[in-house]
């Protein structure tokens, strides 16, 4: 575990049975960005083979600005590009239906300094990220609000802005996701001062008419403040997640989602040898299943809430992870000189792996986003 405190978050909550109920008629589409191109590829659950389909969308910018982030029904794409971070812009297009984005764009928003760009599980409402800075170098930040629309896929801005937080040097806001159903936000605000780091979590609930927010209410906290204490921390609809470092003894704590400071599990080395060797992790979009970073290779545990323990399922792989919105799904994303993307077949309820089709990612392979297009 690095000596600096740290924290990451799952962006999306929104609750894996909409996904699965949507998938037996969907498309598994998986995009691949190749330098500042985005590759389509259509992934076929049974055989686990996937096949490019359809035209590369080119991209001007710096690529290491670029995000996708899929409409719920991937009827639309929202893409993030810019010469910088400082001057990024949202980008609308349209995808057919084997979820190819398609040239040109409908609509453009920026640019700005957009921190982040995310949709509401129901596809109607999404909220933007973006901060400005003070003549001294402290941050800005607010939360924009737009109306989607189900027909276009463009953007409507609303007058009000959902969240002002700042000026600050040291700390920001951060979207987490929704829960339950889109009918609540999560959102984190983090602090990184010198050799420490805070975060407060709140939830407000989501008016279904307009995408405003209501009064914030806090439900989870910590406060590492020494550079030898840290925590990685994700949510989920089932919990929270922590990989918590105290005096140099790292643990996984578990947490009910509603919050609180008392762990429902704290798995230690007496528990399983992977919780006290862990320099971070990853998880499915159920939050069941973390994935555990031992020296490069990633082991697959299971949180067992009933009885209390994280058990070991005995499937690793040994590259990054991204899951597909439905759960099926685990693409493994290896960077580097030979960057290839390894898929998996991945059963939601053993943890078990299938493995399937290995796409070759020529230079430069910079990120994968997994979507589901109805």
């Amino acid at each position: 575990m690095p000596g600096r405190s740290c924290i990451l978050s799952l962006m999306s909550l929104a609750l894996l049975g909409s996904a699965a109920n949507a998938a037996q008629n969907s498309v598994e589409v998986l995009y691949v960005q190749q330098n500042t191109n985005i590759l389509t590829y259509n992934v076929n659950r049974a055989t686990l083979q996937a096949a490019e389909v359809g035209q590369q969308l080119a991209l001007t910018g710096n690529a290491a600005t670029v995000q996708v982030i899929p409409s719920p029904n991937g009827h639309f794409v929202y893409v993030l590009t810019g010469a910088d971070y400082t001057q990024t812009s949202v980008s609308v297009y349209a995808t057919d239906s084997s979820g190819v984005p398609q040239a040109p764009a409908l609509q453009s928003v920026g640019p700005a300094a957009i921190t982040q760009f995310t949709i509401d599980p129901n596809g109607r409402f999404a909220y933007m990220v973006e901060y400005t800075t003070t003549s001294q170098g402290a941050f800005l930040y607010r939360v924009r609000l737009f109306t989607i629309n189900a027909s276009t896929g463009k953007l409507t801005e609303s007058p009000q802005v959902q969240l002002k937080y700042g000026p600050s040097f040291y700390c920001a806001p951060s979207l987490d996701g929704f829960y339950p159903n889109g009918g609540e936000i999560e959102y984190s605000i983090f602090c990184t001062p010198r050799d420490s780091l805070s975060a407060t979590y709140y939830k407000r609930s989501i008016n279904s008419k307009t995408g405003e927010w209501g009064s914030p209410s806090e439900f989870y906290s910590f406060d590492d403040n020494n550079s030898i204490n840290s925590d990685e921390v994700r949510l989920s609809a089932r919990n929270i997640n922590d990989l918590n470092v105290l005096n140099t003894q790292t643990s996984v704590r578990i947490y009910p989602s509603t919050g609180g400071k008392t762990p429902l599990i704290d798995c230690t080395s007496t528990m399983l040898a992977a919780c006290s060797e862990a320099s971070q992790f990853w998880q499915d979009i159920s939050g069941q299943y973390l994935l555990l970073s031992l020296n490069g290779n990633m082991e697959i545990v299971r949180v067992d809430l009933d009885n209390r323990q994280i058990v070991d399922t005995g499937n690793s792989i040994n590259q990054t992870p991204h899951f597909s919105p439905d759960d099926s799904i685990l693409y493994g994303a290896a960077y580097g000189t030979q960057s290839y993307v390894q898929i998996y077949g991945f059963n939601a309820h053993t943890g078990g792996l299938s493995t399937g089709n290995q796409v070759t990612v020529p230079a430069t392979l910079w990120n994968i986003f997994p979507a589901l297009r109805e």
